[in-house]
């Protein structure tokens, strides 16, 4: 949007004041703004206050505000001006915070908001101002205890508000622990019930139902992180009473006078298709009356590092037609 780029543009336009750095030259530079309205960047604020804590405004030597190295907080608004009111209004904001119950009448109620916006204005643009804080001391005095009293209220106030986040964080943190106990307490449970089903396949022998059992609950204990050496201990003993009925089933067969089969070797049968038709010539033949270079072949040489040669092709489309032709 045109708001989106005149305000990058503009961000891209900002200079400190003091080392005269643009910020489209430094791209990662800070600027921070001053109680008195001023801004310079993290580096200059490095440098100047380096082994101080509060020093002279040094952007504008007729300023002579004394700044503390705290106060200076990151630049928000364009307007230093701006930025200097609105830290007036706050700290004049500590001391009129009264409200229309403390006043006898609607009138004193409004006079009293003319007087804090007329010392708020005089603040911002220093008119006045001996005056103004002599007059804002005489109000502090005569509204002490009110002052007094709207500040332990908002204090309790704020105090009640964090009060209540800590112990939301702390319920969030409660649920999440309950929840994680619960999922482990599931996990150990079934857990503990597939080591159960294991010991019974092994006394039933049904061995193959005993390893699709054993990876299940090899997965759940290591989910759980609970009895995982138990359920390794149950198929570990699952396998060698696996063996040691294979061991005893021999020799059985050995004591009863049987001998246990050898496995036959596998041996190679060709497989003939029995077609009525002619046979189809043998490569020599193909090869002597040159067919085969007929066959256009692409990429020969790598056909041929592969095993592969035109008389393939040849008698694989005689066959195909001999089939057709005579099936």
């Amino acid at each position: 949007s045109t708001g989106a780029v005149t305000y990058n543009m503009s961000r891209q336009d900002e200079q400190c004041p003091l080392c005269q750095t643009y910020r489209h030259v430094a791209p990662a530079m800070k600027l921070f703004a001053t109680p008195c309205g001023h801004h310079m960047c993290d580096s200059c604020k490095a440098r100047e206050f380096a082994g101080k804590d509060s020093m002279v405004c040094p952007v504008e030597p007729g300023c002579g505000q004394v700044l503390r190295v705290t106060e200076l907080t990151p630049k928000v608004f364009e307007d230093g001006s701006v930025h200097r009111a609105v830290l007036l209004r706050k700290q004049l904001l500590r001391d009129f915070i009264l409200t229309r119950s403390d006043f006898a009448s609607l009138e004193e109620y409004n006079d009293y908001l003319e007087l804090k916006e007329e010392f708020a204005y005089n603040l911002a643009n220093s008119i006045d101002l001996e005056q103004t804080k002599r007059g804002i001391a005489e109000f502090v005095a005569r509204n002490r205890s009110k002052i007094a009293a709207h500040q332990g209220s908002v204090q309790r106030t704020k105090q009640k508000e964090q009060q209540e986040l800590e112990a939301d964080e702390q319920h969030k943190a409660q649920r999440a622990l309950h929840r994680e106990q619960e999922r482990r307490q599931q996990l150990q449970s079934k857990a503990e019930q597939q080591e159960t089903l294991l010991r019974q396949l092994q006394t039933t022998g049904r061995v193959s139902l005993v390893a699709a059992a054993a990876a299940a609950a090899s997965a759940a204990a290591a989910a759980a992180g609970g009895p995982g050496a138990r359920q390794s201990q149950a198929v570990r003993e699952v396998r060698v009473g696996k063996r040691k009925e294979h061991a005893d089933s021999d020799e059985e067969d050995a004591q009863a006078g049987g001998s246990i089969p050898s496995p036959r070797p596998f041996v190679y049968t060709r497989h003939v298709v029995h077609v009525d038709s002619p046979i189809v010539p043998c490569t020599p033949f193909l090869r002597q009356r040159r067919y085969t270079e007929a066959w256009p072949v692409r990429n020969a040489d790598q056909l041929a590092a592969a095993g592969y040669t035109p008389d393939i092709a040849v008698k694989r489309a005689l066959q195909e037609a001999y089939c057709c032709l005579f099936a």
